[in-house]
């Protein structure tokens, strides 16, 4: 059963590499003005083919909260995969 507001990992799954970015960007900045973070930047480059040095996706924030149920700390780094992780 589907849900307005349920995804999948099989529709993660099939998300092209610049729509992962997408995804990363929205849910970041969703998650940030949800928790009401002051001081808040973030960052998600869609030029998905340039080196990154292992960056996906930037948070960080300053003042309140300290930390939020997603995030433990003011500074948060994200990688996407776009193949399977071994383990």
């Amino acid at each position: 059963m589907y849900s307005l507001n349920a995804i999948t990992i099989e529709q993660i799954q099939n998300l092209k590499d610049i729509q992962l970015s997408e995804l990363l960007h929205t849910l970041l900045k969703n998650e940030a003005s949800k928790e009401k973070l002051e001081d808040w930047d973030y960052s998600v480059p869609f030029n998905i083919t340039t080196g990154d040095g292992g960056s996906d996706g930037k948070i960080r924030w300053n003042g309140t909260p300290t930390s939020t149920d997603r995030w433990k700390r003011k500074f948060v780094i994200y990688q996407n995969k776009a193949t399977g992780i071994r383990a």
